[in-house]
């Protein structure tokens, strides 16, 4: 017996065993090799003349690891020529690009760049149980990325475990990449803890296996990122309509319902391009057996055909169960993943979101605590703790890579956020999963995922607005409602207003996303990934660049707002306005148009009611956009609008392909390469001409350009000829012979057509249900695309005119509303102008005004007569409404000028309600039900208007039910809306919500 112990003691490697007195055995194709004392080796490589690979054997030998032989890390570079040379104990290796000085006893190594500076200091590496490498950390170094972790932006003073579970602050991929210039990544599939808590240095270690790590100089962020997925792979693209919005429907939603939802978005003019079903489409939800419910969907191929006709795709929840054993075989996984072909794919069904890991390993019912299940066992070749961070994958590539094989297609599948793990950022698309979102978009996105998401609200005007502008957005109703009409109305048509900027963006999303397959630059980047050497940048956790031209910032301290996300030292914001940093550069304020010269600096950036927060764009900017559609592939792009943002010469590429399949690996695709350089007085737009084809590209080409200036056009010529001025946009836009350009002086915007042949127009729905009317229609012309150059000639802004000052003679009177609520608290804006002979505004004029109210109203000074002084023409008071319906007469006077009135009337109103859900819900198939929170959206109206002047307090009572109701609430109306948020009902018995307030009936709606 202790024999045996004795021989097992034997070969067993020591825990954390030093290499020490290391010296090179050889030299060749690359590789540098070491033997130590204790019969370990060492072998170094250069991968790359950028990349380095550190391997360590107990006992010489080196097999191949699992993540080559399974293709997901490649292991084919061409040989690097390096020079080798020694000095006494001290070994430098040359690889061109770096320098790598070894020391042999104890065995440590430096990373160097061209120039002797020092890029990475390895202090300690040692081999056993566990294998531990140490490196020392500079005093302002961050460290980014491990993946779809939620713990920090930056893991400096953070210890973290990459272990595949039930997770979501731990890292989900061993990679990462410092401001120190270079990045790191294990090769080794044992658990790892990333330990940067040390200080001044940081430890790696790894449970079993050999150490095995890369090392990839930049030095910048950007050129570590694409080395490492040189290494790993390049993110493939997803299918174009994956960009469009897409809404998940709840769990125990119907067919009837599902159609009913697809007819909303297209009835509320919502574009969307995608609806799919939670585990209620089975028969028995969460069994997997591929069964199709016959009471919820009695006839899926239909609801399937219907949505296609109304070009929405409709896709499935899948959990992950699949073999324990056995899955190193692909045969087995792909007859895992044979279950989905004839119940889904051979129907319709175009992408999968998968929820819990592959195979399943977690066992939960919805909002209950996981309940983990027995650790993952191997399949009698490779232990379960080194295939565990693996498993994962190779299901992931089976799901991918079979979905293609049946369809011919591009696969889309929405990958569970906890789950990603080695080569997830490959596959499109991680989502945040069950856990807040915080900064795991931003850390994935450090770790080359080209699309992710954010936590999608899209009931508050800031979700909305970081929602939408997402790379991925979709509504998740899971058991709730997150159809916009069910909101307010300022919500709904705020919704409507971000989802057709989206798709107005689609061409730039598209193009931005193809740098992601090729360089491996995400669709969101984080600020200190695009402005590295922006010191200011490397903590920013509230906002990013969506490609490379679009701030996307938070309006609240936090990039998911609410009470999910990470804060930043700005602890609180004013409503409607909010802190920016802008780097320095001129950067364009998206909703206004102004341009600022930022130095590098916070700015208080503000937004329009029609918008949730801010949204800048980079100076130099040029952004292709394409007509609104009900879903992305409903008009070709024919006419591509070019929206430019002259600073200095920049460029962009425009990239196109069939969008669905992937010929575009295989050079199916086409770019047009576009450049703006300004000058003091001139800016040259050149449009190249379309390099390159695929199957369904348009034969017809046009541009119309909007060109962001604060100086006025002299003249636009193309080529060398010039253009006309046309008399209004109008007619620019929507006249097939019309070219020439147009000044829109007071936006600062100067319209361009360069060449005839096209016009916009309503597209099938006519006049009174496009309010877009950007649908291209052509004459019967040659419209070949071809290369056009565009010169534009600027001068200075004429001086506004001088006001006219006349002699003051009568009194014009303007009220904000015609109507008010009588609630005792509905205000409207006064305006008293004072005119001369003429009509026009006498500016001159500081005359005393007598106001005067006769009816249920005061004004501003408290009473019904007030004395109010001109200032340069204009004098103001409000009106306030009384308590009793009736009319108001606003009689203004003032002395040696003719009076003037006005009339406004007070009025009882109505509130209309809605609730956000409509109705208490089932969540699961047992019949529980999950604890209701309500929204309720309370508008005012008179004569089925908004009253927008209403500012009405309302009450909120509660009847019904058994247990505990909550307190009555009181809500102040803003522009005619108040809303009750969060109200908690705990049981599901009958409720029925009554709202009352001054001046108004009150309305009841019932929550069953």
């Amino acid at each position: 017996m202790f024999a045996i112990l004795f021989l097992l003691l034997s070969v067993l490697p020591r825990a954390g065993a030093q290499l020490e007195d290391c010296k090179v055995l050889s030299t060749r194709n690359g590789f540098v090799s070491f033997g130590c004392r204790d019969g370990a080796q060492v072998r170094l490589q250069a991968v790359t003349p950028e990349m380095i690979r550190v391997r360590v054997s107990p006992d010489g030998q080196f097999p191949e690891p699992l993540t080559v032989r399974w293709g997901f890390v490649r292991d084919n570079f061409p040989p690097v020529q390096m020079k080798t040379s020694s000095t006494g104990g001290m070994v430098l290796i040359d690889t061109g690009a770096l320098l790598v000085k070894v020391e042999s006893n104890p065995f440590r190594f430096t990373l160097l760049d061209r120039a002797g500076k020092t890029i990475l200091e390895q202090t300690k590496l040692s081999h056993g149980t566990p294998n531990t490498l140490q490196v020392r950390t500079r005093p302002d170094e961050h460290f980014y990325g491990l993946g779809f972790q939620r713990m920090a932006l930056d893991v400096r003073g953070r210890k973290l475990q990459w272990f595949r579970s039930f997770r979501s602050n731990e890292a989900t991929v061993p990679f990462f990449m410092s401001t120190a210039g270079y990045g790191f990544y294990s090769n080794n599939t044992w658990k790892h803890v990333f330990d940067f808590t040390g200080g001044d240095s940081y430890r790696i270690s790894s449970d079993g296996g050999q150490l095995d790590y890369y090392l990839i100089h930049g030095p910048a962020l950007k050129q570590i990122l694409k080395r490492y997925t040189d290494l790993t792979g390049k993110p493939m693209l997803p299918p174009r309509w994956a960009l469009g919005i897409g809404y998940e429907a709840r769990y125990m939603e119907e067919q009837p319902e599902v159609i009913k939802t697809a007819q909303g978005f297209r009835r509320e003019d919502i574009p969307i391009d995608w609806i799919g079903l939670e585990p209620g489409w089975e028969d028995v939800p969460y069994n997997m057996k591929w069964n199709w419910s016959p009471k919820r969907f009695p006839d899926p191929d239909a609801m399937i055909r219907t949505l296609a006709g109304m070009g929405i795709k409709m896709g499935l929840w899948e959990s992950g169960a699949a073999p324990k054993t056995g899955y190193t075989d692909p045969e087995v996984r792909k007859q895992w993943y044979s279950p989905r072909i004839q119940a889904a794919i051979k129907k319709g069904i175009k992408f999968f979101k998968q929820d819990d890991p592959y195979p399943r390993m977690i066992s939960s019912q919805e909002w209950l605590p996981p309940e983990m299940n027995k650790a993952l066992g191997g399949d009698g070749v490779f232990s379960a703790a080194e295939m565990n961070n693996l498993t994962n994958s190779l299901y992931s590539e089976t799901a991918m890579q079979e979905y293609t094989r049946v369809t011919g297609e591009r696969a889309m599948l929405m990958f569970n956020g906890y789950d990603s793990s080695i080569a997830s950022h490959r596959w499109p698309f991680t989502w945040e999963a069950d856990f807040p979102l915080g900064v795991g978009a931003l850390s994935a996105s450090f770790s080359g995922h080209g699309l992710v998401s954010t936590r999608d609200r899209n009931e508050s005007p800031d979700g909305i607005h970081l929602g939408y502008l997402a790379p991925f957005s979709y509504l998740e109703a899971w058991a709730y409602y997150k159809e916009p009409w069910l909101y307010s109305d300022d919500l709904l048509e705020m919704n409507r207003f971000y989802v057709k900027l989206r798709y107005r963006l689609l061409p730039y999303l598209y193009s931005s996303l193809h740098q992601a397959n090729a360089n491996a630059l995400p669709l969101m980047r984080p600020m200190a990934l695009e402005f590295q050497d922006d010191e200011n940048t490397h903590l920013l956790a509230t906002q990013f660049m969506l490609g490379d031209s679009l701030l996307v910032a938070s309006a609240t301290t936090s990039l998911t707002s609410g009470s999910e996300g990470v804060t930043n030292s700005r602890e609180s914001v004013t409503p409607g306005k909010a802190p920016v940093y802008l780097p320095r550069g001129t950067w364009y304020d998206y909703w206004t148009g102004r341009a600022i010269k930022s130095q590098g600096q916070w700015h208080t950036s503000a937004w329009p009611e029609s918008a949730g927060g801010p949204l800048w764009v980079k100076g130099g900017a040029i952004i292709p956009m394409g007509p609104v559609m009900s879903h992305s592939d409903e008009e070709p792009l024919e006419v591509i609008r070019l929206d430019v943002y002259p600073a200095s010469t920049s460029h962009c590429t425009i990239y196109e392909d069939d969008g669905t399949t992937y010929a575009y690996e295989k050079g199916g695709f086409a770019t047009t390469e576009v450049r703006a350089v300004e000058q003091a007085r001139s800016v040259t737009l050149s449009i190249g001409a379309r390099q390159g084809s695929y199957k369904t590209m348009p034969t017809r080409r046009g541009y119309l350009v909007s060109l962001h200036t604060g100086l006025t056009p002299a003249r636009v010529v193309l080529g060398s000829a010039k253009l006309p001025k046309v008399a209004s946009k109008e007619q620019l836009l929507y006249s097939w012979a019309s070219r020439g350009w147009y000044h829109d002086a007071k936006a600062g915007i100067l319209w361009i057509k360069p060449e005839a042949g096209w016009r916009y127009e309503y597209d099938a729905r006519g006049a009174a249900k496009d309010p877009d009317r950007d649908t291209a229609y052509w004459d019967q012309g040659s419209h070949s695309p071809r290369a056009l150059t565009i010169q534009v000639s600027l001068t200075e802004s004429a001086p506004e005119p001088k006001p006219v000052y006349g002699t003051a003679a009568a009194l014009a009177v303007e009220s904000q509303f015609d109507k008010l609520i009588a609630d005792g608290t509905s205000t409207s804006a006064v305006t008293i102008t004072v005119l001369d002979a003429q009509k026009r505004r006498a500016y001159d004029s500081n005359v005393p005004v007598r106001i005067e109210a006769l009816g249920e109203g005061v004004l501003g000074c408290g009473a019904r007569v007030c004395t109010v002084n001109a200032s340069e023409g204009v004098a103001n008071t409000t009106l306030t409404s009384g308590l009793t319906p009736g009319r108001v007469q606003i009689l203004a006077s003032a002395q040696g000028i003719s009076g003037a009135g006005t009339q406004v009337e007070t009025v009882r109103g109505t509130i209309v309600l809605k609730a956000s859900p409509p109705e208490r819900v089932k969540l699961n198939s047992d019949g529980s039900w999950l604890p209701l929170r309500l929204n309720l959206y309370a508008t005012i109206h008179s004569g089925g208007v908004r009253m927008r002047s209403a500012s009405t307090r309302l009450r909120m009572h509660v009847t019904g039910g058994s247990g505990k109701l909550p307190a009555d609430l009181e809500a102040r109306a803003e522009k005619g809306i108040a809303v009750f948020r969060d109200v908690v009902l705990e049981k599901p018995p009958k409720y029925v919500v009554v709202v009352s307030g001054d001046g108004l009936e009150p309305a009841r709606i019932p929550i069953y």
